[in-house]
């Protein structure tokens, strides 16, 4: 019995240390002084080397992501570290909550660089859709995984700090969340 007692100690501490750093990041994130490195990148290759550290989780999970890149450069003015730091939320909320099929869809719409993930979901309100950018949110409130609700949160404040958007949609029990960044460059 004491053991327990002292493993679940050991895991709430865990789980304790991962929400302070990650709303840790965050309260730093959104000071009006984070500093960006804002350079001109070839978006392609940035969300190809983003999407590919997580290969063996998708494999692990048996999703096979349909990905739709364009082949011709997209140039774009961003924080590098920023825009993998955001794919990797996205892609780590939707792995973690996917009920099957995951899409990946990158493309320029006239000056605006699009970045769209979206996977299949089971019921998910819209209300939930709304808030899910919000700190600490969960959408499901039972699930005790490593996640600490600040992903996402993360996630906006990083693309608000790029000049970006970012927003989900629900349509059909498929989840979309999209990036939009505004980009002068061919």
């Amino acid at each position: 019995m004491k053991k327990e007692y002292i493993e679940t100690i050991k895991n709430s501490a865990g789980r304790l240390k991962i929400l302070l750093e990650d709303f840790f990041e965050l309260s730093i994130i959104e000071q009006a002084d984070y500093p960006l490195k804002m350079e001109i990148v070839k978006f392609n290759s940035l969300i190809i080397e983003a999407l590919f550290g997580f290969y063996e989780e998708f494999n692990r999970r048996n999703i096979e992501p349909e990905i739709h890149i364009p082949d011709n450069d997209i140039m774009i003015m961003v924080d590098p570290s920023a825009v993998k730091r955001v794919v990797e939320n996205l892609v780590i909320n939707t792995i973690r909550y996917s009920t099957g099929d995951v899409t990946i869809h990158l493309r320029r719409i006239n000056s605006v660089v699009q970045l769209k993930i979206s996977n299949s979901v089971h019921q998910l309100s819209k209300q939930e859709v709304n808030l899910m950018f919000d700190r600490f949110y969960k959408a499901d409130q039972t699930r005790t995984g490593s996640g600490t609700g600040l992903g996402l949160s993360i996630a906006k404040s990083l693309m608000e700090k790029m000049d970006g958007i970012i927003y989900a949609e629900l349509k059909d029990n498929q989840l979309t969340m999209i990036c939009e960044w505004e980009s002068k460059y061919s």
